[in-house]
Formats: C-alpha cells, sequence, structure tokens
C-alpha cells in the first residue's frame, strides 16, 4: 500500500514532533542532574534523615512550639519559611538572623541539640549523608529543617 504525499507529509511531522519532545525532555533532565559538570547531582528536596535526630531535641522543638501562642508560632513559623527561601534563592538573610536570635534565643540554643542531624540527598553514587551549615529547626509540624546550607 502506497502513502500520498499528505500521509508521508503528516508522518513525517509527527516524528519530528516526538524527536523534539524526547529532545526537550533529554535536555531538561540533564538540565535538573547538573549536566556533566562533575558535581553530585541533587534531588530537588534533601530528605531529613530523623533517625538522626535525638528524642530529645525533638520533645525540645515540640515543647517550644507548643509554648507560643498559636498567632506568634504561625508567625515565625512564615518567617521561617521565608527566610529558607530566600537562603534557596542565595540571598542573604544575616540581619534576619539576628533578629530571630534576639527575639528567640531559645530556637538558636536548641540548634546545637541538631548537630548530628543529616539529610539524605540523591547523587551520582548514591544516596549522600550532609549536614546544615546554619540554623537546623524543626517545626511544628516534626520536620527537621535547615536554615542555611546543607555540605558533605
Amino acid at each position: 500500500m502506497t502513502k500520498t504525499r499528505a500521509e508521508r507529509a503528516e508522518a513525517s511531522v509527527r516524528w519530528l514532533a516526538g524527536l523534539a519532545i524526547g529532545l526537550m525532555l533529554a535536555g531538561a533532565g540533564a538540565w535538573a542532574g547538573g549536566g556533566d559538570q562533575g558535581a553530585p547531582a541533587l534531588s530537588r528536596e534533601p530528605a531529613p534523615d530523623m533517625d538522626t535526630v535525638s528524642p530529645a531535641a525533638r520533645k525540645a522543638y515540640a515543647e517550644f512550639w507548643k509554648g507560643l501562642a498559636k498567632p506568634k508560632a504561625d508567625a515565625l513559623e512564615r518567617e521561617l519559611n521565608a527566610l529558607e527561601a530566600r537562603v534557596h534563592r542565595g540571598e542573604s538573610i544575616d540581619p534576619d538572623l539576628v533578629r530571630l536570635r534576639h527575639n528567640y534565643p531559645q530556637l538558636f540554643q536548641m540548634s546545637s541539640s541538631l548537630d548530628s542531624a543529616v539529610w539524605i540527598i540523591a547523587s551520582s553514587s548514591g544516596p549522600q549523608r550532609v549536614k546544615c551549615v546554619g540554623l537546623g529547626w524543626i517545626g511544628r509540624n516534626g520536620r527537621l529543617r535547615c536554615l542555611g546550607r546543607l555540605t558533605t
């Protein structure tokens, strides 16, 4: 069965569209994985390893959050989330940390209880354990967070 010129053109367009989509997906995968830069490709979201957090630290943070009035706890959590987003964008938050340390010294004192806490990230050589350089904290939902950067 022979194809008409229109059918051949349509098949060619479909083939080229599939090729273009494949190239876009491959390019997006290389971009998301960091390309061939030699550095480990990080996952989008590092996973906190809650097994590395002591029960005493968890309890201290839970009591800290419960000790705050709900509006104050809501405001602090929003501020910490906003600061974390700014850190991820590469912005400096040093003045904000000074103010936070003044207003919530207990938050900074408790942070030292998280020195042994680690996050797991995906790298080209497999899972990698990283630590928080900055202010580690536990949110009201009990999740380990980092207001800084994660490094090996």
